[in-house]
């Protein structure tokens, strides 16, 4: 290698990394590569003469630096150590000894946004404000699959979700960590979510699954359940229309109950239920939500019902509404 190239590759090193700005547009001409941007995430691209799209991660296996399509070889290039890959990503000349890493199609679907604020909101559970990518929208009620942007949880996506508007230029989530050791099914995800800090990235999906608001009614939640209704809530009270609706909300111990205050802002006294199951306390009702719970605060069954809760909380709940004469149809639980 000449001297000049040795002393030149950590500053195009730096530039591929921070300086460089690529454009989003994938509409490029049939035989050609092109290096892209996709959130905070650079892809490189190249468009076969079937006009199929392949990708691939832009970054050299050697050591790291962003790779540049060279259009005239019909490859790619490593501007800082030399190495050379085909169109496909191939190695066809060292240092680099390993393919560019493919993306599936999947994987491109995803975004990758960073914490821009974290709240804590009780001894478990804590808030995280993110980045919003470009046009993604979804509806009060939906969620998404969430994973780590860290080695050893990119793949292990579990669903939350959204508590903020979309009408908001950021995405919230309100997260509960379990310890591995006391739910082991969690395998820690949770958990390492507990511990991140701001500045760090999540991974997320498409919004999926939602419950859905159909009207006036009365939302039972059970703990964490509660999360899928906050953007409910909020879309409701912004539009002056709940009013209408009760919730009752259940937790072991009042240390448990997520968004006590921002609940009493947005409902009055006679439509907002506290039940601790473990804990005995006079500010609150004391018992899990029974049948008899549910006869002495809820005079009219000809209404809707919405529950989210753990376990089997939820067909606890609807048994229960039926044997007080609900109808099934107006009993709403989360669809994915």
């Amino acid at each position: 290698m000449k001297a000049k190239d040795i002393l030149t590759s950590p500053l195009k090193f730096i530039k591929g990394r921070f300086l460089e700005k690529y454009s989003k547009d994938t509409n490029i001409p049939k035989g050609t590569g092109k290096i892209i941007e996709k959130d905070s995430q650079k892809i490189a691209i190249y468009k076969d003469e079937d006009g199929e799209i392949h990708h691939f991660s832009p970054y050299c296996t050697h050591l790291g630096c962003i790779v540049e399509w060279n259009n005239e070889e019909k490859r790619w290039d490593c501007p800082c150590h030399g190495a050379t890959y085909s169109k496909f990503g191939e190695v066809t000349s060292g240092p680099a000894r390993e393919n560019l890493e493919k993306f599936e199609k999947e994987e491109l679907n995803n975004h990758i946004v960073k914490i821009l604020k974290i709240d804590i909101l009780t001894h478990d559970v804590k808030r995280y404000i993110v980045e919003k990518p470009k046009n993604y929208k979804f509806i009060p009620g939906q969620a998404t699959e969430v994973a780590i942007n860290k080695e050893g949880f990119k793949d292990k996506f579990r669903p939350f979700t959204f508590t903020s508007l979309n009408s908001d230029s950021f995405l919230e989530f309100t997260i509960k960590s379990y310890p591995v050791e006391s739910y082991p099914k969690h395998s820690g995800v949770t958990e390492e979510i507990g511990n991140l800090n701001i500045g760090e990235q999540f991974i997320i999906k498409e919004p999926v699954g939602t419950i859905k608001y159909k009207g006036p009614g009365v939302f039972i939640a059970g703990g964490a359940g509660i999360t899928p209704f906050i953007a409910i809530f909020k879309e409701l009270n912004s539009k002056n229309k709940l009013e209408k609706n009760m919730l009752i909300f259940s937790n072991k111990d009042a240390e448990d109950i997520i968004l006590e205050e921002e609940l009493k802002d947005m409902f009055d006294n006679e439509h907002l239920v506290f039940t601790l199951t473990r804990e005995k306390s006079e500010k609150y009702v004391n018992g899990r939500v029974t049948k008899n719970l549910i006869k002495k605060y809820v005079k009219n069954c000809n209404q809707y019902f919405y529950i989210c809760g753990p376990g089997g909380f939820e067909k606890d709940i609807s048994s229960i509404l039926l044997e007080l004469g609900a109808s099934n149809e107006k009993i709403v639980i989360e669809e994915w």
